[in-house]
Parts: structure tokens; C-alpha cells; sequence
């Protein structure tokens, strides 16, 4: 069996389709599919249905891809141990929920550059379901991910726990919509400025919260920059969410007020989610958690 059947397969259960696969392989279709038929061969099973159109992962493959993950992790530890003293170049992947982006982006960016000169950086914001998958599948190299409190990262993740964020409801001063407490009922009946839906953990929270007592969130702005949001929220356009870190260095935070909820108790963990074998980015992930506890560690 060799590893470049291996990630070959991999790539193609994590792509859905030969041709993105091959192309984040950078190899043509047929010699992904021959690596593919090869590693089938060796392996004495069928790792694709090919009877679906188009084919798809098989139940023996899809064994076979989750132990074949730990695998090429394992495998990628060992090329890093040689580099683990070096200092670190290329690309280095980040990922981050919107929130978490937007209130540290810019000075973990700094940070960074200033020193690791010869990095390269990508970053992302997305769902911490999504940064947590992309992580698994060697797509990022280091993720500030967003979890309930108690949940826990899948095997072969390492998870440097940050802190615990309560998340406050905000409104402008002159807001009329609800006073300094209100009830879930006066929360659905008031517009909201939030991110977009599908890309805030802290969104789908609350409407869950809202739907569980049978009322609807209405949102009456979804904006992706934060700054946005509470500069709308503090002239009137609605309420607003904002984790209490990054409400405490808004330069809008003194048009702001924060409502009480009684029936509503928004806190989620952040970790910092990377694999177990980062080699020479093991400084570069390091520099980054600590950039992200700087704002959000809990007190």
C-alpha cells in the first residue's frame, strides 16, 4: 500500500469528485483513478460505488477513509519532525468563526508577519462544524473554533482550550423596541442585526432559543463585518449579539446598552482546534492562540 494511494483516495472522499480531487492534487483524472483502482486492489475491496452516478464513496470506503485520515496525519507528524526546528515558510492556513475573525484578524495578522516573516497567510471565517473538517482534512493548519460548553473535538484534533465568552444582546441607547431586561417574547417581536444565516454559531443559538418558545427572529439587516453591525445597532436599525470581548474594545460601545434576558444564557468555549503534528508551524499556531486569548480569555 503506498500513501500516495492513500491521500489519493482521500482526496477524492473529501472532494466528492475525481476532478476536484485531482485537482487539489494537482494530477489528471486518470492518474487519480489508477491510484484509486491501486490502493482498491491492495486493499481487496471495492472503495467506490460505481453504480451510483456519479460514484460515490462506498461503506467499505468510508471505513477505510476514516482510519485512512489518521493515517496521513500520523505520517504528516513524521516529515514535521524533521522540521519542527526550521524556521517556518510557505502558506499558513487559518481559520476562524466570524466573530473571532473580526475581532482579531487584523492583530494576529500583524503578529504574525512580524514574526514569521516568511509566512504566507490564508485565512478564513466559517462555521466551527466546518473549520473543524477542514482542519481534519489537512485543509487548514490551525482553527479559532467556537464550541457549546462540554462538547469536545473529534480524534486526531488537538484543542488548546482559550476561554468561555458570555454573549451579550445589545441595543442602542435611544432603542425604544425593549427596556434594560426583556423576554424572549419582546426579543422576537424586535428587528435584529446579525451576521449572515449559516455563518455565526451565536445566530443559530438564538433562534433555536427563540423557535424552543415559539416565536420567530426576525432579522431585519444581516451584514458580515461586525463593526457593521453594532454601528447599525447603536443608530436604532434593531438588536444586535456580540461576544462580551469584542463588545469591550468596540469603538462603538458607548452608544450601546446592554438587555438582560433572564430566559437566555448564551456562553460558548473557544479552542484553538490544529492537528497533533504541526512541525515547523507549531511556533506560527502557538503565536496565534495566544493572539486570540489575548481578547478572549476568560478572567
Amino acid at each position: 500500500m503506498k500513501l500516495d494511494d492513500l491521500r489519493a483516495f482521500a482526496a477524492f472522499a473529501a472532494h466528492g469528485s475525481v476532478s476536484r480531487a485531482a485537482q487539489h492534487l494537482h494530477l489528471s483524472q486518470p492518474a487519480l483513478t489508477r491510484r484509486i483502482q491501486r490502493l482498491e486492489a491492495s486493499l481487496g475491496g471495492k472503495l467506490l460505488d460505481r453504480a451510483a452516478k456519479p460514484a460515490r464513496v462506498s461503506a467499505f470506503g468510508q471505513r477505510v477513509y476514516e482510519r485512512a485520515q489518521r493515517v496521513l496525519s500520523e505520517a504528516a507528524g513524521l516529515k514535521g519532525l524533521a522540521r519542527a526546528d526550521g524556521e517556518p515558510s510557505g502558506t499558513f492556513r487559518l481559520g476562524a468563526v466570524q466573530s473571532v475573525s473580526d475581532t482579531v484578524s487584523v492583530e494576529a495578522v500583524r503578529t504574525l508577519k512580524s514574526r514569521f516573516p516568511k509566512l504566507r497567510l490564508e485565512l478564513r471565517a466559517e462555521l466551527s462544524a466546518e473549520l473543524i473538517r477542514q482542519v481534519e482534512l489537512g485543509r487548514l493548519d490551525a482553527a479559532a473554533v467556537m464550541l457549546a460548553p462540554g462538547a469536545t473535538l473529534p480524534p486526531g484534533i488537538v484543542g488548546t482550550y482559550v476561554g468561555t465568552q458570555r454573549i451579550l444582546i445589545v441595543a442602542g441607547k435611544d432603542y425604544a423596541g425593549v427596556g434594560a431586561s426583556a423576554t424572549l417574547a419582546e426579543l422576537a417581536a424586535s428587528p435584529w442585526v446579525l451576521y449572515a444565516e449559516g455563518s455565526c454559531i451565536c445566530r443559530i443559538a438564538l433562534q433555536r432559543s427563540l423557535e424552543a418558545q415559539g416565536h420567530q427572529l426576525q432579522v431585519a439587516v444581516s451584514e458580515h463585518g461586525l463593526g457593521h453591525q453594532l454601528a447599525l445597532v447603536s443608530a436604532g436599525a434593531g438588536l444586535g449579539c456580540v461576544a462580551e470581548a469584542a463588545l469591550r474594545i468596540s469603538r462603538h460601545r458607548s452608544r450601546l446598552r446592554q438587555v438582560r434576558v433572564k430566559e437566555l444564557d448564551l456562553r460558548f468555549e473557544i479552542w484553538l482546534a490544529h492537528p497533533p503534528h504541526p512541525g515547523a508551524l507549531a511556533g506560527p499556531i502557538q503565536c496565534f492562540a495566544q493572539t486570540v486569548a489575548k481578547r478572549f480569555a476568560s478572567a
